[in-house]
């Protein structure tokens, strides 16, 4: 009698996950497109740059950014890799708008590139790409690599 009871609580669980796991369909995010662009912060050392995002998250579910491999370049100018300053958590429900910080270390870059860098401040209009991968976690264990190639004109 024991080893039925616990063949049924084990079907029971199985059932339930699976019911749990069909019932979720999965629809892929969007970056829709970059609204803003601004420089926070610029020395020898690095950069701090704020984009603000426009998403679109048709799921139920919300997912927090916790990871990312991705290449920052503005008007030409290979920045290199970004990070992200602080954690950025998607909801869910559709679009949504995004303000982002993005840390870039600038001591591998030429004095060339950082002179280029400084006299974007005179123009009004900046092509901007980011290109890489983000990892999402949403619901605690559920993860995910997203890919990210993006190229958006920007207005100052």
């Amino acid at each position: 009698m024991h080893k039925a009871k616990y063949l049924f609580q084990n079907l029971f669980t199985l059932l339930f996950i699976s019911l749990v796991l069909v019932s979720c369909s999965y629809k892929e995010v969007q970056l829709k497109k970059i609204e803003s662009f601004k420089v926070l912060n610029f020395d020898k050392e690095g950069a701090e740059v704020e984009l603000n995002l426009l998403v679109d998250n048709k799921n139920k579910f919300g997912f927090t950014i916790y990871n990312s491999d991705l290449n920052l370049t503005i008007s030409k100018i290979e920045l290199g890799k970004v990070t992200f300053a602080e954690k950025v958590h998607i909801p869910g429900g559709g679009e949504c708008h995004k303000r982002v910080v993005l840390k870039a270390s600038l001591k591998d870059l030429g004095v060339t590139a950082l002179a280029s860098l400084a006299s974007l401040a005179l123009i009004k209009q900046v092509d901007l790409s980011i290109n890489g991968d983000v990892k999402v976690r949403s619901m605690l264990f559920f993860t995910k690599r997203y890919p990210i190639n993006l190229k958006e004109k920007i207005k100052l």
